[in-house]
């Protein structure tokens, strides 16, 4: 070759196609999933960000192959599931091994969903991949949950409620309803980028999901065509810290709200410290009121308990914290009983603050509570996130809720979710919600029937995907 001689160089290549490759795409797709998991589901979450998160991971694995959808979804969701890190360690002050499980599991659980999504697509099979995909998610992830009583608080299904309209699947199915929506829908619009089928088919398969989705989420909200129109109640929730006088301060709160016409007053967890003897003196100076007042103590000997009192015209009552936090609550005794108490032609029923993470406690109230009253104590920062899952018990039961927390929220809300009052707690003033409830709760299919149905759904469609994935090759050696 001489000096003279020139190499031809192709011109057909665009100065960008590398952008194209699969290692430039996936490493874009882990950045992407990581930005829609960080904002999505934080303590503030915007919540339309959740519908992507599954996006990415799975059209990855149908254009660039497994290896890049595990990447993505793991990755992904390790990057976002960092904004909690935090929160969890040292305000929850979680243990080392769970901390760990709560950032990296999900997206080790996600890369297993999208395996199993891409396996089915892949032969042909384009509803009962997305199906298949939202199930073993969701069933998984409630493997780790259900033995413990049915724990929710770090489920991500939370940061929807501000979506009233897909809020009401709840109560149809609880939180794993919502969870399944939210995984079927864009594993059902990412069907559209699997190479391997018919354009045509690819259409109508993303068109089933949508039309499924859209039919769950109409019928959850038929009963918002027909507005509560019966008897109601004023109620009340209120944070008045004051160290010095707590008992001066709360009694001339509760004298306040009663003025206003309240019937139910709820006050905050452990707003004082009391042994035998202190909590004599809150007895006598809150008992006998005109509207029952559901006071959180902490009472130190002779046993550690974290308790509701409730105060009523003729005799008080207690209920004992179920579900301890672990760490900060080490050495309480928990509570094992249930307190349902009547106002008027209604009732109440009193759970505190951690308990409204558990589905299973709230179902146990009769549907003759028309309200759950909570005593709470937030972290200041969490004080929505906390608000939004005690929303979330309401709607499971179609109940109101009267929640008063302190260092976060004090709210009320009714049995569709929708906030009637609220306002932050923690300053030097009283924070104060009042709002007038229904004295009737609404019927729930989740109330009644629970997750019986979803677990039964969820063993037919597993058995019908295995059919179709070894159908054929039984067939083959037959």
């Amino acid at each position: 070759m001489n000096a003279n001689s020139r190499i031809d160089r192709p011109t057909d290549i665009a100065p960008f196609d590398f952008l194209r490759s699969g290692v430039v795409v996936t490493g874009g797709a882990v950045l992407l999933t990581g930005a829609c998991d960080w904002f999505g589901t934080s303590l503030h979450p915007i919540w339309p960000l959740q519908w992507l998160i599954p996006i990415f991971p799975l059209v990855c694995a149908a254009r660039y192959g497994w290896r890049s959808g595990f990447l993505v979804s793991f990755l992904g969701l390790l990057i976002g599931n960092l904004n909690q890190l935090t929160y969890l360690r040292d305000l929850i002050r979680l243990p080392t091994p769970i901390l760990i499980l709560a950032i990296a599991g999900p997206g080790l659980l996600l890369a297993l969903a999208v395996g199993v999504w891409r396996r089915l697509v892949n032969r042909g099979l384009l509803v009962a991949g997305p199906v298949m995909f939202a199930l073993v998610f969701v069933g998984i992830e409630w493997t780790f949950f259900l033995p413990t009583d049915g724990a929710t608080q770090g489920l991500t299904a939370y940061a929807q409620v501000p979506f009233i309209p897909f809020l009401q699947v709840a109560s149809l199915g609880g939180v794993p309803a919502m969870e399944f929506l939210l995984l079927f829908l864009p594993a059902s619009l990412a069907v559209l980028a699997v190479p391997s089928a018919d354009l045509g088919r690819r259409r109508i398969a993303a068109w089933i999901g949508v039309g499924i989705t859209a039919a769950v989420v109409v019928l959850a909200n038929l009963p918002m065509l027909f507005p509560y129109r019966g008897a109601v109640v004023k109620v009340a929730a209120a944070a008045a810290d004051d160290p010095q006088d707590p008992i001066g301060a709360y009694l001339a709160c509760r004298n306040e709200l009663m003025k206003q016409g309240a019937k139910l007053i709820v006050f905050p967890e452990k707003i004082a410290t009391v042994d035998p003897t202190q909590l004599a003196a809150w007895d006598k100076a809150l008992g006998a009121p005109e509207a029952p007042t559901v006071v959180g103590l902490h009472v130190t000997r002779p046993r550690k308990l974290n308790l509701a009192r409730v105060y009523e015209v003729s005799r008080i009552d207690t209920y004992v914290k179920q579900h301890l936090v672990p760490g900060l609550e080490l050495g309480y005794e928990p509570g094992h009983e249930m307190l349902s108490e009547p106002l008027g032609q209604t009732a109440f029923g009193v759970e505190i603050c951690r308990d409204m993470g558990y589905p299973s406690l709230s179902r146990q109230y009769p549907a003759s509570d028309a309200m759950l009253a909570v005593p709470a104590w937030d972290f200041d920062v969490d004080g929505r996130w906390a608000e939004q899952i005690a929303m979330v018990r309401g709607v499971e039961i179609g109940a109101s809720v009267v929640r008063a927390g302190r260092d976060g929220m004090v709210s009320i809300t009714d049995s569709s979710g929708r906030v009637l009052c609220e306002t932050p707690s923690g300053s030097t003033t009283p924070a104060i919600a009042i709002a007038d409830v229904p004295t009737t709760s609404r019927w729930t299919f989740y109330k009644a029937f629970g997750h019986v149905p979803f677990l039964i759904l969820a063993a037919l469609l597993a058995v019908l995907d295995a059919a179709l994935t070894l159908g054929p090759k039984l067939r083959k050696h037959a």
